[in-house]
C-alpha cells in the first residue's frame, strides 16, 4: 500500500466520523425540541417577573 492510498483512507474516515457526529447531533437537538413541554417556556418565564 502507498503512503498516497494510506492518507486517503484516513482523510475518508475522518469524514465518515465528522457525518456521523453531525448527524447525531442534529438527531439529538431535534429530539430534544419535539420532548420539550409547551409549558417549560411559559414557567421560565414567569420566575422573571418580580
Amino acid at each position: 500500500m502507498t503512503a498516497r492510498r494510506r492518507n486517503e483512507r484516513w482523510k475518508l474516515t475522518a469524514i465518515g466520523v465528522a457525518v456521523a457526529i453531525a448527524s447525531a447531533l442534529e438527531t439529538g437537538l431535534v429530539v430534544a425540541e419535539w420532548t420539550a413541554q409547551p409549558g417549560d417556556q411559559q414557567v421560565a418565564a414567569d420566575d422573571r417577573t418580580p
